[in-house]
């Protein structure tokens, strides 16, 4: 396995680094190479100022994760770091490879995080921003406002623009705001119209299905979001065919299938069947009777 390593380190903590790189056949089959630019390396050494301390750590650049080097920089606890991450990054290359392709978004990185049962928070760094999540609390906290207008840029920002670590506790000075997790996860849902947060939930195999009912009196939500939950609590179904029932445009639907996915009312399932679009020319009578009631027509 080929790494490309950079680092930002300076002095002899450059030269430590680079004289690990630099020593042959000791890792078996992982051959490391440095780099100076950081945007071209799989892994990157450097340093940060945490809680008054200066801390040393590497981060696997695919998935933002950053590991920290203990108990200083030396030449044992680099080459310890280079096996380490030779073996993690091996292992989920060949396990996990789609987590490299498809995490091009918060929206992505959030759902995954929130399968995991993980009692750390999650410090997400922005140039802008800074956010620390906590799935034990259920909360989302910040060093700026979560207005919709700052929520609306975040949703629609570049993974590749943040970082991120596990933390063992906040510092609550720097984050002073904080919004429930099920409304931040909601709004930064609610935000993305342009596209589905998962491109591939749009094939026809891919049924969504409703959990329970949003409480719309604490979320946001657009009217036509009423019609929606009463369609799929009645039948799951896929994406096309949930845009062909209702005669929406692809935003709408986007917006509520990004919302109610990222706060957990909706689940997507595998089709046991090929479920067939038809063209939505003419109404059911169900669809009219829903129409009338909720006041769509």
């Amino acid at each position: 396995m080929d790494l490309l390593v950079s680092c930002t380190l300076k002095g002899r903590d450059l030269a430590v680094v680079k004289s690990i790189i630099n020593i042959n056949n000791i890792y078996g089959d992982l051959n490391l190479t440095y780099v100076k630019d950081v945007q071209s390396s799989q892994v990157l050494f450097a340093k940060k100022s945490y809680q008054g301390e200066e801390v040393y750590y590497a981060e696997d650049r695919t998935t933002r994760k950053q590991y920290k080097i203990k108990p200083n920089l030396n030449p044992k606890t680099v080459r310890a770091m280079f096996e380490f991450l030779g073996n993690s990054m091996k292992v989920s290359s060949l396990q996990n490879n789609t987590y490299v392709v498809e995490t091009t978004s918060i929206h992505q990185f959030i759902l995954r995080q929130s399968k995991k049962v993980n009692d750390q928070l999650i410090l997400l760094t922005h140039p802008d921003f800074s956010l620390v999540i906590d799935h034990q609390k259920q909360q989302a906290y910040s060093n700026v406002e979560l207005t919709d207008e700052r929520i609306k840029s975040i949703a629609n920002k570049n993974f590749s623009d943040f970082k991120f670590e596990y933390i063992d506790e906040k510092n609550n000075q720097n984050f002073s705001f904080e919004m429930s997790l099920s409304t931040f996860k909601w709004n930064l849902g609610y935000f993305q119209e342009n596209k589905l947060v998962i491109n591939e939930y749009k094939e026809n195999k891919k049924i969504f299905k409703l959990l329970s009912w949003p409480n719309f009196g604490r979320f946001k939500f657009d009217q036509e979001f009423i019609k929606i939950c009463s369609l799929l609590n009645r039948n799951p179904t896929n994406y096309e065919h949930l845009i062909n029932l209702t005669g929406y445009q692809e935003s709408t639907i986007n917006k509520f299938l990004n919302a109610t996915m990222m706060a957990g009312f909706i689940n997507v399932e595998l089709a046991e069947r090929t479920v067939h679009v038809t063209s939505n020319k003419k109404n059911t009578h169900f669809l009219q009777s829903l129409k009338k009631f909720f006041g769509f027509s």
